[in-house]
């Protein structure tokens, strides 16, 4: 079976408030996309690795992605792709970039490129579930108190144990995944999995990982940089 991964990657990272996109930035002397690129390529599963990135990041992209090309298994990663304005505009794009392949994919991965600390176990969990899912989803339960507040009303959420927080790689049957963003006629999407659920896909949720953060807010660096310490 063939399965590849998109590596979304064209965001501007606004909330980071950084001088250059977050993807970029270096923890480590590494930077956050290649530290993600390399949790896939070495994988047996994995065939090809779509990145999609800003067009306006050519530049910082082809310098980042030249430190990788040593690698045993650089022809893994294709030429990017680029990306739109929201989240789901660049998967689409993703998506029918690796649908030009020749030997275009049975199973297909959606990637954060800022959750560069994903297990290798968890990636396989999830191309192996898709042998018999649609779609995959990795989350993991809320454990804080949760409360709704609005104009100072508080309202307590008394049973979050039917609640989770998603997390990437979401895995999918690749031509169902493509069909629905095809056919989809909004410019936006929660995430895959809520293209998904909306297309009565049937979807697999398994246990993801505390360490599997997405990298969105100058602090979260300094969580990252005591992983790896």
């Amino acid at each position: 079976m063939n399965s590849s991964v998109i590596i979304v990657a064209a965001g501007n990272g606004t909330r980071f408030k950084g001088e250059i996109p977050k993807q970029y930035v270096k923890i480590n002397n590494e930077t956050i996309l290649n530290m993600t690129l390399k949790k896939f390529i070495d994988l047996d599963q994995i065939r090809y690795i779509q990145p999609v990135i800003n067009i306006k990041h050519q530049d910082i992209y082809n310098e980042t992605i030249k430190k990788l090309k040593s690698l045993k298994n650089f022809k893994k990663i294709l030429p990017p792709c680029f990306g739109g304005n929201e989240r789901c505009v660049s998967v689409k794009k993703g998506l029918i970039a690796i649908s030009k392949l020749e030997d275009n994919p049975n199973k297909v991965l959606i990637h954060d490129a800022a959750r560069p600390f994903i297990s290798k176990q968890i990636i396989k969990n999830v191309i192996n579930k898709l042998e018999f899912y649609d779609a995959v989803l990795p989350c993991i339960n809320i454990v804080d108190t949760v409360w709704k507040i609005e104009k100072n009303v508080f309202k307590f959420l008394s049973n979050r144990s039917s609640y989770y927080r998603a997390q990437t790689p979401q895995g999918f049957n690749f031509k169902k995944i493509l069909e629905a963003h095809l056919k989809n006629s909004e410019t936006w999407a929660y995430d895959d999995i809520y293209l998904a659920n909306k297309n009565n896909f049937k979807i697999m949720q398994i246990l993801g990982s505390d360490f599997n953060i997405k990298i969105t807010k100058p602090e979260d660096l300094e969580i990252a940089e005591r992983y790896l310490k």
